[in-house]
């Protein structure tokens, strides 16, 4: 999915060929996230054994201090901490490896280059409705 897209992309890869016509997966860069994931599991047992957990079970493991690290997006943060005990001092993030930055969740935003800047403001202003908790942030 995308953990698996965007790890990809930080890897300087992309998922597509140029014309978006073909896969484009099969490459180095996805070969290598391929045998990061592999390393993880059976190299250095750094992502154990117990695979195939649904999310609630992943956070309300995190967020009782039973999991050391899982691969998500920055707003379950906020989850782990309201929902499932976890304290904001005991937690972390950390960028996916690779040399260069990538979207680390299942939201991309974007405005027609041909927006005016009173559009993109107006824009703006909607997402930060559409994503914030008034008081709250995310």
């Amino acid at each position: 999915g995308w953990h698996f897209g965007a790890e990809i992309y930080s890897q300087g890869g992309t998922l597509v060929t140029e014309d978006g016509k073909k896969s484009a997966v099969d490459t180095p860069e996805g070969k290598a996230v391929l045998q990061n994931l592999k390393d993880m599991r059976w190299r250095d047992n750094s992502m154990g054994s117990k695979q195939l957990l649904i999310i609630n079970d992943v956070q309300q493991m995190m967020g009782s201090g039973k999991l050391g690290m899982y691969l998500s997006a920055p707003d379950n943060i906020p989850i782990l901490v309201k929902e499932k005990g976890a304290k904001y001092e005991d937690l972390g993030l950390a960028p996916m490896p690779g040399g260069k930055g990538t979207l680390a969740g299942g939201d991309g935003y974007m405005f027609n280059k041909k927006a005016t800047p009173a559009q993109i403001k107006a824009g703006l202003k909607f997402l930060e409705f559409q994503t914030n908790t008034p008081g709250e942030g995310l």
